[in-house]
């Protein structure tokens, strides 16, 4: 247990390197004020209108099935949302450091 301990400790710059490498930088600056406020609702709430769906286009890939039969009601399943970027599961979030 202590040898993979060490084994792990030695590799962790590694890791997190390579985890790094793997997510893209925010190169959007509205984006990047958005994901990195405080209070994410309210910094929703006081976008207008187009720049949520601004938003909205970068960070999700949004599509509407056709109607397998015409006339009727709306089927909210045929709406297929996926992200345009998602990161892998080992990688950890943080924050930055405050300086």
């Amino acid at each position: 247990m202590t040898m993979l301990a060490d084994v792990e400790e030695r590799l962790k710059p590694e890791i997190e390197r390579a985890a790094k490498a793997a997510v893209p930088p925010v190169a959007d600056r509205q984006l990047l004020a958005l994901i990195q406020t405080k209070d994410l609702d309210a910094a929703w709430e006081a976008l207008d209108l187009v720049e949520k769906r601004r938003m909205l286009k970068i960070l999700l890939d949004i599509r509407i099935e056709k109607a397998k039969t015409m006339g009727g009601r709306f089927d909210p399943a045929r709406i297929k949302i996926t992200p345009r970027f998602s990161v892998p599961e080992t990688y950890q979030w943080r924050r930055p450091e405050s300086s």
